[in-house]
């Protein structure tokens, strides 16, 4: 019985990491539309989507999360996501389905993102944020004449939005596909730069229940009924 319990132990920190560590990232976003076969010019903004990468190589299921946009610090709209994104693999949020290769037509969100910039926030099924690009004071990069996209770059730890982001080489950019040259695969969360614009310091629900923290909790709590344990099979031997 007391074997049992310890390999509990042991393997409890490594289970519930694999359910709380995800490296599911917002990798690019055409927020000025793209161009689409049949359509006229003047309405591709109504053909936006919005691109997500699993750097990792495990499967997450995305049912019951959600990509949220705010406007001015207030929720704007929510996109329910649903399905899996492979490992390496990519998976596209698309407005309508003359956007080929969508894992998601969700038809309400053409128009949804504002060419002035907006905060945009991916969360799992308990609402923990996975990732985020505030952008409320404008876009950092995209291009709405030419429709080329922002996408992420491969700078790890980026403290800025110009580090994490670039324009798209390629008009259209590059859905469901590696970003364009000098894109670096992505290996880290980079969305550290966003939790640095809080100047009190103050900490959130989510940095309170971010996987390090938890993942350290477990690590600490193993090991003190790890040693409690011990100590009670030495004592019952002596």
């Amino acid at each position: 019985m007391a074997f049992m319990i310890l390999l509990v132990l042991l393997f409890l920190p490594s289970v519930v990491l694999a359910q709380q560590d995800s490296s599911v990232l917002i990798n690019e976003i055409a927020w000025m539309g793209s161009s689409v076969d049949g359509v006229d010019a003047n309405q591709y903004w109504r053909y936006e989507w919005l691109e997500l990468h699993n750097t990792k190589d495990v499967p997450f299921l995305l049912d019951g999360w959600n990509v949220e946009l705010y406007r001015q610090d207030e929720l704007y709209f929510v996109i329910p996501l649903a399905g899996t994104i492979f490992q390496g693999g990519y998976f596209l949020v698309a407005a309508h389905d003359k956007i080929p290769n969508a894992d998601v037509n969700y038809a309400n969100l053409g128009g949804k993102f504002l060419n002035n910039g907006m905060r945009v926030a991916l969360k799992d099924g308990v609402g923990n944020i996975i990732d985020e690009i505030d952008a409320q004071d404008g876009w950092p990069a995209g291009n709405n004449e030419t429709k080329r996209t922002m996408e992420r770059t491969g700078v790890l730890q980026a403290e800025t939005l110009a580090e994490a982001w670039q324009t798209s080489a390629k008009v259209g950019g590059t859905p469901k596909s590696q970003n364009s040259e000098g894109f670096k695969e992505l290996v880290a969360n980079l969305s550290s730069f966003a939790n640095k614009k809080d100047p009190a310091g103050s900490f959130s629900k989510e940095s309170v229940f971010s996987p390090p923290a938890f993942l350290a909790f477990s690590l600490a709590l193993s090991s003190a009924l790890l040693i409690l344990l011990l100590r009670r099979v030495l004592a019952r031997r002596a």
